[in-house]
């Protein structure tokens, strides 16, 4: 039996800020006869003790905690940008929306005179 230590996004489960899938770092005890069970990509349902089971997809697979670790901070890394860069772009389109209105406006108001 070996240990193993998973990254894996909840597939139901999106995080409240970003709208990306919630990633959960998980510890396996991997028996002989489960070798191809826990491989990254592959849809798998995930249990703490006491909760119902939640269906995950595996992102990352190491025997190294720490190299777990450090994906799941990039990862959440790489979804604050995303996400301070959608609310950029929305904003922008945003200010483009108000601008075009105030400028149509302005055209008609010109144009009735």
């Amino acid at each position: 039996m070996s240990m193993v230590w998973i990254l894996a996004e909840l597939v139901d489960v999106r995080h409240p800020d970003t709208l990306f899938h919630k990633k959960v770092m998980v510890r396996v005890f991997r028996r002989s006869h489960d070798e191809t069970t826990w491989v990254p990509g592959k849809v798998v349902y995930l249990c703490d003790q006491g909760f119902a089971p939640q269906k995950a997809r595996i992102l990352f697979v190491s025997g190294n905690r720490r190299a777990v670790y450090e994906k799941k901070v990039l990862s959440g890394m790489q979804e604050s940008y995303m996400a301070e860069i959608m609310y950029r772009c929305h904003r922008t389109v945003s200010e483009l929306r108000s601008n075009s209105q105030v400028s149509a406006r302005t055209a008609l108001q010109y144009s009735n005179l």
